[in-house]
Order: structure tokens, then sequence, then C-alpha cells
């Protein structure tokens, strides 16, 4: 499975090198273990309350399926495996 964690820009500001990235991983914990250990980031953490958490998590089957149907479809995206 794929998963993709985009940057809220909670609190005003992006929390890491990347606006978009994509975890290839075996669950959502597997795949916030990686997110954490390649960015040094908390997906879950909350910046700003009103805002909610840093990063939206999203599952995909696959990394073509992620970008398929995308509104832009150059965006910069890091991709963990």
């Amino acid at each position: 499975m794929v998963f993709s964690f985009s940057d809220t820009f909670s609190g005003g500001f992006r929390k890491s090198d990347f606006e978009y990235y994509l975890v290839v991983a075996e669950s959502e914990s597997a795949a916030i273990t990686k997110f954490k250990e390649v960015t040094g980031c908390d997906p879950e953490e909350v910046t700003c309350q009103c805002c909610g958490s840093d990063f939206w998590i999203c599952e995909y089957p696959s990394i073509e399926e992620y970008f398929r149907g995308l509104e832009d479809p150059g965006r910069k995206v890091k991709i963990i495996e």
C-alpha cells in the first residue's frame, strides 16, 4: 500500500522539505514510523488547534493510483520506500 502525507501548513508554515510525500508500507502505523524516521516530523502533531493536524494522511492501492487524476500531475512528491 501507499500512504500520502500532505503538509497542511498548520500554523502558517511548511513543516518539511516537501509538500507531498508518498510512503510505501504495509500499514498506516508502519508508514508513520518511516515518515518520522526520514523527515523528523510527527504527522499527527497539531501545531495550531484551529488548523488541525500538521499532515493529512490518505491511503492508496499504488503509486500509480495516487497520480491518476491529479489536478497538478507535475507536483513535487518525495517517495519513501
